[in-house]
């Protein structure tokens, strides 16, 4: 099964070196006991930079059962694959989490 997926880039050139790696990271949630239904990806960066870096954003949404995970990892002058990692890391253990809950 394929997990539907949208990405959504703002403020951020779009690439598909970042696009192919958000979904090889969506892929790996599909081994996950429970139906996701949509997942939405949202790849931020600010206009204004600092003098540490720009602030960068990415956003997860996953559809579930009766929920809406959402997990937000932003960091400052961060790799963006680094921030895609950490942010679908995240978005695993709270799947997880979830899974736990809900199977019992």
């Amino acid at each position: 099964m394929t997990i539907p997926l949208q990405i959504t880039f703002s403020g951020f050139p779009h690439s598909a070196a970042v696009d192919t790696d958000i979904r090889e990271k969506v892929a790996t949630l599909e081994s996950s006991p429970i139906f996701i239904a949509r997942c939405h990806v949202f790849v931020e960066a600010q206009h204004q930079a600092s003098k540490q870096g720009k602030l960068s954003r990415i956003r997860v949404e996953l559809s579930v059962p009766d929920k809406m995970l959402v997990i937000s990892y932003a960091h400052q002058g961060s790799g963006i694959c680094r921030m895609i990692e950490e942010a679908f890391d995240s978005a695993a253990e709270q799947l997880a989490e979830y899974a736990l809950h809900r199977l019992k």
